[in-house]
């Protein structure tokens, strides 16, 4: 059954955090660009997503496997320990793994040779990382309270970036800074995943065994992560730093709002994991798709209304002279939420890993393909293009896959989360306002009248059954 109330708290408080988070972030990337410059700001955020991109090797796919784990051991404190203990033995020994590897790259490889230093400094988010225990907040449903952690953190890295980066040379103390709000949120949920269930002694037998059941989990989340970061490395080997610069500052409002719409995901998993019948995985995914439409509607449809002024005002006028790449990104960052939704929740929870795999592995070598292709015809655009392609097919194939274990999907829920925004879209182009906040201030209240009017019926049904539990 659904468990309304938990779900409510899970999904309010996760958004209202996100939305905290993502403001401090943006805040965050406006100043930084303005103080550091398009060149040395391109260089902190490529060093960023390079480490980014890195990271599911250290990870490899414990969270998911763990947080599966944890929902079958029914609470059991000495059992959740143990797992604990295995996994954080394995990700510090990846961590050690990668910073030496990644240290032999840096100075082997030329091209790579000024990196070096920034990489080093950020390689202290494979040892934070290590203990990151949101995959057991997922599993025992206490996701709320680690959004309180998530908030601190972004707060301290927003005040901290603010009084200290004054100037292009302080490009490296950006990047450690940016990535130091994740090392604060990291130890902040160990020891509070300490508290709930202490850490007991690792043993090497089972530490091999969460090793191998957890290789299709890594394959998930590595490629998972090249279809998110292939496009930064495509377009800082075609287009150069600047490049990476003026890419980077859209990227991160896309890959914000996908934060946003993850807190869901994250809200309906924890949920999941625990739900055996057919019936009930329908309809905590047919709610899941309506609040994912309704959140990520106005975006789609009304980002290229904005988007120039947008992009003028945030970063500078050189980001706005790339037509429709934030346009891009956002539908990029639907497609991406819409295959974690039926990926994670349904294929994964479902151990049908193998499908989501083969779906996961289409949209890499597509967008791989496509962005080394278009980057060469459109430049950035052609890269963010490339990337949709990408997602596109990988969600594509997963919905299908899901829909053998489904047996039904939920399009009506996501058109009913859809058609506000598509109606917004049609007042947009009928008044046509000029300008970025009337264009905001138009699109925000018709979007709102809309989805309250179109929605009415889903409002009170669900409304009747939170009060009935």
């Amino acid at each position: 059954m659904i468990h309304k109330k938990r779900l409510s708290i899970t999904v309010v408080s996760g958004i209202s955090i996100e939305v905290l988070n993502k403001i401090a972030p943006l805040l965050v990337i406006f100043y930084a660009q303005h103080r550091l410059g398009v060149e040395s700001f391109g260089f902190a955020m490529f060093g960023i997503s390079m480490v980014e991109l890195l990271l599911p090797a250290m990870l490899f796919g414990y969270n998911h496997f763990g947080s599966i784990q944890i929902a079958r051991l029914d609470h059991n404190k000495k059992k959740i320990g143990q797992l604990k203990s295995d996994i954080v033995c394995l990700r510090l020994v990846h961590s050690i793994i990668l910073i030496m590897a990644l240290f032999g790259f840096t100075t082997f490889v030329d091209s790579y040779r000024p990196y070096r230093l920034l990489m080093m400094i950020l390689s202290f988010a494979f040892i934070f990382s290590s203990f990151e225990m949101l995959w057991v907040h997922i599993a025992v449903q206490k996701l709320a309270r680690i959004n309180i952690f998530i908030g601190l953190g972004r707060i301290l890295s927003l005040s901290l970036v603010l009084i200290l980066v004054k100037n292009p040379e302080d490009a490296i103390l950006f990047a450690g800074l940016t990535l130091g709000s994740n090392a604060v949120i990291n130890l902040l949920s160990f020891f509070d995943s300490h508290l709930m269930h202490p850490m007991e002694r690792p043993s090497w037998q089972r530490i091999k065994n969460i090793f191998r059941k957890s290789i299709k989990f890594a394959c998930v989340l590595g490629l998972a992560t090249f279809m998110d970061r292939i496009d930064v490395v495509l377009v800082e080997r075609f287009s150069g730093i600047t490049g990476a610069g003026i890419y980077t500052g859209p990227a991160r409002i896309a890959h914000s709002l996908f934060q946003i719409g993850n807190a869901i995901i994250m809200a309906f998993f924890s949920e999941m994991v625990v739900l055996k019948g057919k019936s009930y995985l329908q309809e905590h995914l047919k709610l899941g798709i309506w609040a994912l439409s309704s959140l990520m509607g106005p975006f789609i449809f009304g980002v290229w209304f904005v988007e120039s002024d947008l992009l003028s005002f945030l970063f500078g006028k050189e980001f706005s002279e790339v037509s429709n790449l934030l346009g891009f990104m956002v539908l990029n960052t639907f497609f991406g939420l819409g295959l974690a939704a039926f990926g994670l929740q349904i294929l994964m929870v479902k151990q049908r890993i193998d499908d989501f795999i083969f779906a996961l592995l289409l949209g890499c070598l597509i967008s791989a393909i496509f962005g080394v292709f278009l980057v060469k015809i459109f430049g950035l655009s052609g890269v963010a293009f490339g990337m949709c392609l990408g997602k596109a097919s990988a969600l594509t194939m997963t919905i299908y896959k899901a829909k053998k274990i489904l047996g039904k999907l939920p399009g009506r829920a996501c058109l009913y989360g859809l058609s506000p925004a598509f109606l917004m879209t049609l007042c947009l182009i009928l008044l046509r306002p000029q300008g970025l906040v009337p264009t905001l201030l138009l699109g925000l209240t018709s979007f709102a009248s809309f989805f309250i009017l179109l929605n009415r019926k889903w409002f009170r049904k669900l409304y009747l059954k939170m009060k009935q539990n």
